[in-house]
């Protein structure tokens, strides 16, 4: 968010030579990675939104740096570790197979909300079909929740997927 920092996120094991798991931060002046920011994830990471003090996680895992984080997680920003005041997991998969993850994270203009849009019935054991938002000081979950995919999954085969989301 500052333009010092460049955080990527997918599937590999390797970035320029040094081992990174999926997720790095790059210095954005020379392209090298940032071995200070130490954070590793059992799966992809699809999407990333970030903070100059926080950086979100979402994607297919289920472990950040070896601590149970079920598709979506907030780590410290300079070193990657996990925030473990946000602890807001995804269950009940309602993708393709069964598939739970994280598809899109979107922070509002001010960055006090944090807007996740995933294949899941529940985040932080509450239900809220394919969408949430989360309040990022508290780093717990609103009580807003939309009834479009729970009201639309019989028609569709019980199958949810978003390919993109904003916010305005």
């Amino acid at each position: 968010p500052d333009g010092t920092k460049l955080y990527i996120g997918g599937t590999f094991k390797t970035v320029n030579g040094v081992s990174l798991r999926n997720v790095a931060r790059l210095d954005t002046r020379t392209g090298a990675p940032v071995t200070s920011f130490d954070v590793a994830t059992s799966a992809a990471v699809d999407t990333i939104a970030a903070t100059n003090t926080t950086v979100y996680l979402g994607g297919h895992f289920k472990k950040v740096n070896n601590l149970t984080r079920v598709g979506l997680a907030a780590v410290d920003a300079t070193t990657g570790a996990v925030d473990a005041g946000f602890d807001n997991q995804l269950s009940g998969g309602l993708g393709r197979g069964g598939a739970l993850f994280t598809e899109t994270l979107k922070l509002t203009h001010d960055n006090t909300k944090l807007v996740v849009v995933h294949t899941g019935r529940r985040v932080d054991d509450q239900d809220r079909y394919g969408a949430a938002i989360i309040d990022t000081q508290t780093k717990k979950l609103l009580p807003w929740r939309t009834d479009l995919w729970q009201d639309n999954l019989p028609p569709v085969g019980g199958i949810q997927q978003v390919q993109a989301a904003d916010v305005s």
